[in-house]
């Protein structure tokens, strides 16, 4: 409790938790509501295009990103978007702030369309003769989505939101090719401290107990 790494290390790990749950979810939800009313049959394209970064090994994506943000002599385009504007390039990966907005608009991007095709798996399931009567009684758009769609979806939101929170607190090597957990330990998790405790510094005793926090 007076380890204020071990601190910084559990809040980093809920708050990344946090946010790129809230993130996946929404933004997986508003994918395959796009998908089934929408885009209806035609979506196949799309839920290919939106689905294949997940296959992609998180290390890669992370590099990825990694050069995409990158300053100096291997400029990356999100800097040359910047000048192009006017503005001077910034050392995104110099900042705990901006380094942790990287990871989570790296790891939305890399991760929202499993969620999509989770929720649209839910949405498809609900019955269409359901959603015809609530159109019959005047309900659409924004009403038959808060009232009848979300509703009945509900227990595969539940699900995502477990899947999500779940896959997020352990987050490892995401955060440690983009960045090794840094700036100094600004963005280190809770399974990159264990990892370091018990394996770079041989305490295994405090890692053991990181660990037991964690799960």
């Amino acid at each position: 409790a007076r380890d204020p790494d071990a601190i910084n290390a559990t809040m980093v790990t809920i708050k990344y938790s946090v946010v790129v749950t809230v993130g996946q979810v929404v933004l997986g939800y508003s994918l395959a509501l796009l998908y089934v009313f929408v885009l209806k049959k035609s979506s196949a394209l799309v839920r290919t295009i939106a689905f294949f970064p997940v296959v992609l090994p998180s290390v890669a994506v992370a590099l990825l990103f990694k050069s995409f943000f990158s300053i100096g002599d291997n400029q990356g385009p999100v800097n040359s978007v910047l000048n192009l504007l006017g503005s001077p390039s910034i050392e995104f990966l110099a900042s705990g702030p901006l380094t942790f907005m990287v990871a989570v608009i790296m790891e939305l991007w890399r991760s929202m369309g499993f969620y999509a095709i989770l929720l649209y798996a839910g949405l498809v399931d609900i019955p269409a003769e359901t959603l015809e009567s609530a159109r019959i009684d005047g309900a659409g758009g924004f009403r038959l989505i808060s009232s009848i769609v979300i509703p009945l979806s509900a227990p595969i939101l539940l699900s995502s939101v477990i899947f999500s929170f779940n896959a997020t607190l352990k987050v490892f090597d995401g955060l440690l090719a983009l960045n090794n957990g840094g700036p100094g330990s600004e963005t280190t998790p809770l399974t990159l401290y264990m990892f370091r405790s018990a394996f770079q510094y041989a305490e295994y005793g405090f890692g053991s107990t990181v660990a037991v926090v964690l799960t």
